[in-house]
């Protein structure tokens, strides 16, 4: 069963923005209405993903999400984004034991015929967002134990995407210049 494209771009939505709706939704509805937007959200995700490697990573958002309810306690939410962390980097790392790396996959969408150079740059792009995501797993577990509410939200939903970005731009600008000098061999 495939998505609409009204129903990706709100599940994106409520994602991307779940930080913000953490910090509003706690202060007018409290934990259950929160928790079950998360759950709503992730069982859709994982009902409808056609990525088999990807559905723990809902069943994460779902856990996260219960066992707020259950036991009437914010840490569990705030744990989601750390989760995520912790899931991406199991996905990620686990490509690199097999023969194409995750970035390689992505990056043969595009290219399908990617040079050996190519295949080894996008190797180390995946162990670079290998690190990425436990360093930002360990500042989102620490912000969600030790943090406010305030500055879990804004490490988790706006720096959180700042250091993605600049990830994403630094190796996309490496990659060229890494193209241009693997020409000129």
């Amino acid at each position: 069963m495939r998505l609409s494209l009204p129903i990706k771009i709100l599940l994106v939505a409520v994602f991307m923005s779940y930080p913000f709706l953490m910090l509003f939704g706690l202060s007018h509805w409290g934990i259950t209405p929160i928790a079950v937007v998360l759950m709503l959200a992730a069982a859709l995700k994982l009902l409808l993903s056609k990525h088999s490697q990807l559905k723990p990573l809902y069943v994460l958002g779902i856990g996260c999400g219960l066992l707020s309810v259950l036991r009437q306690d914010e840490v569990w939410l705030k744990f989601y984004p750390m989760c995520m962390n912790v899931g991406w980097f199991t996905v990620f790392a686990w490509t690199l034991r097999s023969e194409q790396s995750m970035v390689e996959r992505i990056a043969r969408i595009h290219e399908p015929d990617l040079p050996p150079s190519g295949v080894a740059w996008t190797r180390k792009v995946t162990q670079v967002w290998c690190g990425f995501f436990l360093i930002n797993a360990t500042v989102s577990a620490y912000t969600a134990l030790y943090g406010s509410l305030s500055t879990w939200t804004w490490y988790n939903g706006f720096v959180s995407y700042v250091l993605m970005g600049c990830l994403f731009a630094g190796e996309f600008v490496l990659r060229h210049f890494h193209k241009a000098r693997a020409a000129k061999i």
